[in-house]
């Protein structure tokens, strides 16, 4: 399957999402943040991160290198 289809895929998945949540390591965090920060001169990290409106959570139990993308749909139920 094409790249690029593949990633339009992923996408697709993740917007038809409820509420998607970024999951990554920590030390993967701090150099996404370094990388961003490179490249876009007004961003700035606050208390609740967000990557083109998805927020994010880190944990030290996933793998550096690994990213999920999870629904999280705990918070829909109420």
């Amino acid at each position: 399957m094409d790249e690029k289809l593949r990633h339009q895929l992923r996408i697709k998945k993740v917007r038809e999402m409820k509420n998607p949540t970024i999951l990554m390591n920590s030390t993967d965090f701090k150099n996404f943040t370094k990388e961003v920060e490179a490249k876009v001169n007004n961003f700035k990290v606050g208390d609740n991160p967000t990557y083109e409106g998805v927020p994010i959570k880190t944990k030290d139990f996933i793998g550096q290198g690994n990213i999920i993308i999870y629904d999280d749909v705990m918070t829909n139920w109420l």
